[in-house]
């Protein structure tokens, strides 16, 4: 998770979609919400209730996918610095 500190202050898009779908695969960023900031995408995804059946997956400026457990670990890392 230390590289996404990095990146804290980069833009992010958000993407919802379903649990079971690889986020890396074709069409899956087709409608996300883009953010000002990690730390704003983050914020969102832990406090903003997803569509039922869906988890919340956040790309990194650097091109890394967050998965939703990589997204709660940087949450508590940011909540508690």
């Amino acid at each position: 998770m230390d590289r996404a500190h990095g990146e804290i202050a980069a833009p992010a898009p958000l993407q919802c979609c379903p649990a079971h779908v690889d986020p890396s695969g074709p069409g899956i960023w087709d409608h996300p919400r883009t953010f000002g900031t990690l730390r704003e995408a983050v914020a969102a995804a832990i406090t903003e209730p997803a569509p039922p059946s869906q988890v919340a997956w956040i790309l990194t400026s650097g091109g890394r996918t967050l998965e939703p457990h990589d997204i709660e670990d940087l949450w508590l890392q940011l909540k508690s610095a």
